[in-house]
């Protein structure tokens, strides 16, 4: 995530008068957002630090089964797993990991 991006511009002699509008891109400069056990499956996946981590981890014991797993390779099941906090997906079966990876992983990022 950046907080720059692309604007829309519109000039004009009112509000009601607009006579040129053009997209700029403005700088930004990234924002991490810092993590938490209740940040979501999401957030941790869009950590560029964490991210890795926790996917190597997960990877390293099988990856996430079961239901869990059938969720995320669904589309609409997939948006309802990515915002469940890491702190309560853990606790679902097929979830490899447990509150002490995800301590390590905090203390790791």
């Amino acid at each position: 995530m950046h907080s720059g991006g692309i604007a829309a511009v519109s000039v004009g002699a009112s509000s009601g008068d607009i006579r040129l509008v053009a997209d700029v891109m403005l700088p930004g400069v990234p924002v991490v957002v810092p993590l938490d056990a209740f940040s979501s499956l999401a957030e941790w996946r869009a950590h560029p630090q964490a991210s890795p981590m926790l996917e190597s981890l997960l990877d390293a014991r099988g990856g996430i089964k079961g239901r869990m797993a059938d969720l995320l390779a669904d589309e609409a099941g997939a948006e309802s797993v990515l915002s469940v906090p890491l702190r309560t997906l853990i606790e679902m079966p097929g979830v490899p990991i447990d509150h002490a990876d995800v301590e390590a992983l905090l203390s790791s990022v």
